[in-house]
């Protein structure tokens, strides 16, 4: 009787660990799920690129960099 109490903490141990496996895979697969579709949001197609004004592309694909005190102002590509 003691093998079989033996036998069946080891099985529901074993089980235990597959569902907690399991939950955390489907979890992680979740989680990656929602950063794919937050990432796909501010995806343009050319159709919304073509729209946007110069202003809006220049500064969305280029990086500032300034001297205020010399007073030079350079957009970086």
């Amino acid at each position: 009787m003691n093998t079989n109490y033996d036998e069946s903490n080891r099985f529901l141990g074993m089980l235990a660990e597959v569902a907690v496996k399991t939950l955390n895979a489907e979890q992680h697969n979740q989680s990656e799920l929602k950063a794919h579709k937050k990432a796909n949001k501010h995806v343009l197609n050319v159709d919304q690129m073509r729209k946007l004004s110069d202003k809006v592309l220049v500064e969305s694909f280029s990086e500032l960099s300034c001297d205020e005190i010399r007073r030079i102002f350079q957009y970086i590509f």
